[in-house]
C-alpha cells in the first residue's frame, strides 16, 4: 500500500470516527432539548412533545398545544434528520387539526434549522390556503429561539380572512416575545398585533355590522421574583356601527386610544383564570367578580387613560350626538389598600345633541376632576365580595333576615366608622353650555372638598361660579353668579354605618348580618347624634334684563345649626319632628330697588309684556302693596327670616303679626294679576283670609 493511499485511509477513519461522534453527539444534543420539554407559559398552555419513532438518523415527533383544562390539540407532526452538527426537520399539520381549522391547505412548508454548536433554532412556516369563501389566502410564522438567553420571539402574517360573503378581515401581523421566569416556563414580554381593516357581521349580518380600521394593540410586561408589571396599548383609527337596513346610518368612533399601565402585580394574579373562568360551560360569577377584583386592586399603582378625537350618531336621528376630543384617565395607588389613593379625570372638548323641534344642546371645554385620598378599599372590597358570594341566594328571602347580630360583620362596620379619615375633592369647569329655549351659561366652575377637621368632625365646602346665564326667552341676563356654601358636620361617624348599609352594592351584607333592631338603630343614631352647621353661606348675583339695563346686585346669607338631641327613647317620627324643631336658622336675601327699575323703562315694559318680568314683579309687589315677608329700606327690599328656640321670626316679627297687619288679598305666587274689575275668581284659587271668610 502506498504512502499516499495509507494516508487517505488514515484520513478516511479519521473523519468517520469524527462524523460518528458528531452524530453521536447531535442525537445526543437533541435529546437533551426533548427532554426539556414540555415547556409552559405561565401555566396557562403547555407545550408537549412526543417521540413516536427513532432511529440513528431519523426521529418522528408530535408538538401538541393543552390548555389549563387539559385540553390537548396536537399541531405539528415533525420529521427530524439528525446529520454531523446539525439538524434539519420536515413538518406539516396533523389531518385531524387541518379538519378542526375548517380550512383547505393548498400548500403547506414548514422549514426548521438547528445547530448543537451555534445554539440556535429557527423555524418558519409558510401556508396558502382557502378561507369559507374559497379565497386564496397566506399565513407566514417565522421563530428564533436563542439559547444563551432562552428568549423565543415569534412574528406572524396572515394576508385576510373572509368568514362569508359580508365579514372579513384583513392585513394582520403579530409580534411576541416570550421570556423565561424559571424552569421550563415561560412568559409573555412582549406582544405586539395590528389589523389594517375589518368588516363583521354580528348574528349572520342580520342585526350589528362593525367596521374597524388601522387597529393596533400592545403589551409589555416585565416580571421580578414576586409581581410583574404591566402596559396595554389599544388604538383604532376607525369604528363604525350600522345596523342591517343602511350602512349609511352609522354610529362612527374616531381616533381611541386605550392605555393601562399596572405596577406591583402579584404573580398569582392572571388574566388567564378570568380568561379560563369566563369559558367554563358553568361560569362561577361570584368567582368571575373576584378574579376581577384581583385583576383591577392587586397592585401598587395603576393608571389607565381613554381618549377619543370624535364620535358621532347616526345623522338622520332626531337625537344626533356628536363630540370630540373626549377623554377619561384614572390613577390608583393601592400600596396602603387601607388608605387607597384615587384620582379620576374626564374632558369634552366640544358637544352638540339634537333635538325635537329643532332644539339643541352644545357645551365647550367640560372637564372634571376628582380626588379620593386615605380611602380604606380593603375593607370595602371584602364587604363586596360577602354581597357578591350572598347574590348566589338571593331568591330565598331567609337569607335576608338575621335573627342576631354577625358579631364579626358589625365589629368592622364600627371599626370602619371609627377609623374612617377619608378625604375628598371634585372640581368642575365648563366654558360654555347651549341649551333649549334660547339659553345659554359661560364660564361655569364648582368645587367641592370634604375632609376631618376634628374629632368625629368633618368639613364640607362647596363653592361655584357661574360667568353669565342669559335666557333670552324671559329677558333675563345674570353675571358673576357666586355661591359659597361650608358645612360642618359633627359625629360623622353616626351616619357612616347608614350610608353604608343604604348602598346598593353593601346593603346584602347589612340585611343577611344585622338584625331588625339593629338596623333601626342605624337610622336612629344619626337621627339624634349627628350635628349640622352652616356659617356663613352666601350667594351673590349680578341681575340684568334683555335688553341690558343697570346691574343689579341680588344677595343672600344663610347661617344654621342642626345641634344633636339628647331624647334616647323617642320613636324615628318622634326624633324627625324634634329634629325639625331644634334648627336654628338666619337668613337674609337683599334685592335693590332697581331689580324692577330703569330710566329707559325698558324694566317696565317687560313687567307689562314678558311673562317671566311680570310674575318676578308679582312676587314683590301687588296692585303697589309690597310683599308682607319683605321690608322696604331707601335702596332694597330685604327678607329677614330666622328660626330661633322660641319660634320663627320674619323681619322681626312672628308670622301671625305679618299677614292680618297688611290688609290685602292672598299673595299670588303664581297668578297673573288681572286688570279686568270685577273678575270672577277660579273656586280652585279662592280662599279669603280668616276677616273676610267671617263677613
Amino acid at each position: 500500500m502506498s504512502k499516499k493511499t495509507k494516508i487517505t485511509l488514515t484520513l478516511s477513519v479519521i473523519a468517520l470516527a469524527l462524523g460518528v461522534g458528531a452524530q453521536f453527539y447531535t442525537n445526543y444534543k437533541i435529546d437533551q432539548v426533548l427532554q426539556n420539554f414540555p415547556y409552559h407559559l405561565r401555566d396557562q398552555w403547555t407545550l408537549n412533545v412526543t417521540q413516536t419513532h427513532k432511529n440513528f438518523f431519523n426521529r418522528e415527533l408530535v408538538f401538541s398545544v393543552e390548555n389549563a383544562d387539559a385540553d390537548k390539540t396536537d399541531i405539528i407532526n415533525t420529521k427530524l434528520t439528525a446529520l454531523p452538527f446539525a439538524v434539519t426537520a420536515e413538518s406539516a399539520l396533523p389531518p385531524d387539526f387541518v379538519r378542526e381549522l375548517n380550512i383547505t391547505i393548498d400548500k403547506n412548508i414548514i422549514n426548521s434549522k438547528f445547530s448543537v454548536i451555534g445554539d440556535y433554532l429557527q423555524s418558519g412556516i409558510s401556508s396558502q390556503f382557502r378561507d369559507l369563501t374559497n379565497k386564496s389566502q397566506v399565513l407566514e410564522i417565522d421563530l428564533n429561539f436563542a439559547s444563551k438567553t432562552q428568549f423565543m420571539e415569534i412574528k406572524g402574517n396572515l394576508s385576510g380572512f373572509n368568514y362569508d360573503a359580508n365579514s372579513k378581515i384583513n392585513g394582520i401581523k403579530t409580534n411576541l416575545t416570550l421570556v423565561p421566569i424559571g424552569n421550563r416556563q415561560y412568559d409573555l414580554a412582549e406582544l405586539e398585533l395590528s389589523l389594517n381593516n375589518a368588516d363583521i357581521y354580528l348574528l349572520d349580518g342580520e342585526n350589528t355590522n362593525i367596521q374597524l380600521n388601522n387597529v393596533q394593540y400592545a403589551v409589555n410586561k416585565s416580571v421580578s421574583a414576586d409581581t410583574y408589571n404591566l402596559s396595554a396599548y389599544v388604538s383604532g383609527e376607525k369604528i363604525a356601527l350600522s345596523g342591517k337596513n343602511n350602512r349609511e346610518d352609522k354610529t362612527q368612533l374616531d381616533g381611541l386610544q386605550i392605555t393601562a399601565v399596572q405596577n406591583g402585580i402579584p404573580n398569582n394574579v392572571l388574566f388567564g383564570n378570568l380568561f379560563n373562568e369566563l369559558h367554563k360551560e358553568n361560569a362561577d360569577y361570584t368567582k368571575l367578580i373576584n378574579l376581577l377584583s384581583d385583576l383591577l386592586f392587586s397592585n401598587q399603582t395603576s393608571e389607565a387613560k381613554i381618549t377619543l378625537a370624535g364620535f358621532t350618531s347616526p345623522k338622520n336621528r332626531q337625537n344626533f350626538v356628536s363630540f370630540k376630543n373626549a377623554d377619561l384617565t384614572y390613577k390608583g395607588n393601592y400600596a396602603d389598600k387601607q388608605r387607597a389613593e384615587t384620582n379620576l379625570a374626564f374632558g369634552l372638548g366640544a358637544l352638540e345633541m339634537n333635538l325635537p323641534n329643532d332644539e339643541k344642546i352644545a357645551l365647550n371645554g367640560l372637564r372634571f376632576e376628582q380626588q379620593a385620598t386615605d380611602s380604606n378599599l380593603t375593607a370595602r372590597l371584602n364587604w363586596l365580595k360577602q354581597a357578591l358570594g350572598l347574590l348566589k341566594n338571593a331568591n330565598q328571602p331567609e337569607n335576608f333576615t338575621a335573627n342576631k347580630d354577625n358579631k364579626a360583620f358589625l365589629d368592622s362596620l364600627n371599626e370602619f366608622s371609627r377609623t374612617f379619615n377619608e378625604k375628598n375633592r371634585a372640581k368642575l369647569t365648563l366654558k360654555s353650555l347651549e341649551l333649549p329655549n334660547r339659553i345659554d351659561l359661560k364660564g361655569i366652575g364648582a368645587d367641592y372638598s370634604e375632609m376631618p377637621s376634628g374629632e368625629n368632625q368633618y368639613t364640607v365646602n362647596f363653592t361655584t361660579q357661574i360667568e353669565r346665564y342669559r335666557n333670552e326667552a324671559d329677558a333675563i341676563e345674570v353675571n358673576d353668579i357666586k355661591l359659597d356654601l361650608p358645612l360642618i358636620v359633627e359625629r360623622f361617624d353616626s351616619v357612616l354605618p347608614l350610608y353604608l348599609c343604604s348602598n346598593q352594592l353593601f346593603a346584602l351584607n347589612c340585611l343577611h348580618n344585622l338584625s331588625e333592631k339593629t338596623l333601626n338603630e342605624l337610622i336612629d343614631t344619626p337621627l339624634r347624634e349627628l350635628g349640622l352647621s352652616v356659617k356663613q353661606a352666601k350667594l351673590s348675583a349680578d341681575v340684568n334684563s334683555i335688553p341690558n339695563t343697570d346691574k343689579t346686585p341680588i344677595s343672600a346669607e344663610l347661617n344654621l345649626d342642626v345641634p344633636p338631641i339628647k331624647n334616647n327613647r323617642a320613636s324615628q317620627e318622634a326624633l324627625i319632628e324634634e329634629r325639625m324643631e331644634s334648627i336654628l336658622s338666619d337668613f337674609t336675601l337683599t334685592i335693590p330697588k332697581t331689580l324692577l327699575t330703569d330710566d329707559k323703562q325698558i324694566k317696565a315694559k317687560l313687567i307689562d309684556e314678558n311673562p317671566f318680568w311680570k310674575a318676578l314683579a308679582h312676587q314683590l309687589k301687588q296692585k303697589d302693596k309690597l310683599n308682607p315677608y319683605f321690608v322696604e329700606t331707601d335702596d332694597s327690599y330685604k327678607l329677614h327670616w330666622e328660626n330661633t328656640a322660641d319660634g320663627v321670626l320674619i323681619n322681626g316679627k312672628p308670622p301671625v303679626q305679618i299677614e292680618p297687619e297688611e290688609e290685602i288679598p292672598e299673595w299670588q305666587f303664581n297668578d297673573e294679576e288681572s286688570d279686568e274689575p270685577n273678575q270672577p275668581t277660579e273656586p280652585a284659587i279662592e280662599s279669603a283670609q280668616p276677616n273676610e271668610t267671617a263677613q
